[in-house]
């Protein structure tokens, strides 16, 4: 198994600490949260993990998208996808941002060049 990249690690970090931070301040501005996922982080159901995280990581990716993709950057994006916590549209920004098109991109992907890329 590959190890988690720092982008990866980051974004969970931030939907971890926005989860919680959300949380806590909810009560003030006279919300009530879901009480499915008004849990601690390691309760949160993994469906809703999944979702805070990928929205972490695009609105990280989006902050530095005018940098061009680092080979890790690439496969975790390829593994993202494939794991389905980036959609195929999110996948098509991601690559828009980077300057990229879905058939170019599967080209730099090892292994992947005879995927049906849906392009």
């Amino acid at each position: 198994m590959q190890k988690p990249s720092e982008g990866a690690v980051r974004a969970e970090k931030l939907a971890q600490l926005f989860h919680e931070t959300y949380e806590r301040l909810a009560p003030e501005y006279g919300y009530k949260t879901r009480e499915a996922s008004a849990v601690s982080w390691g309760h949160v159901p993994e469906q809703n993990k999944k979702l805070m995280i990928a929205v972490c990581r695009t609105l990280i990716d989006r902050e530095t998208h005018n940098q061009s993709p680092t080979p890790q950057d690439v496969n975790d994006t390829w593994q993202m996808t494939t794991d389905g916590l980036l959609t195929w549209e999110e996948l098509d920004e991601k690559l828009k941002a980077w300057g990229l098109r879905r058939v170019y991109f599967t080209w730099m992907v090892p292994n992947v060049r005879n995927h049906d890329s849906q392009d």
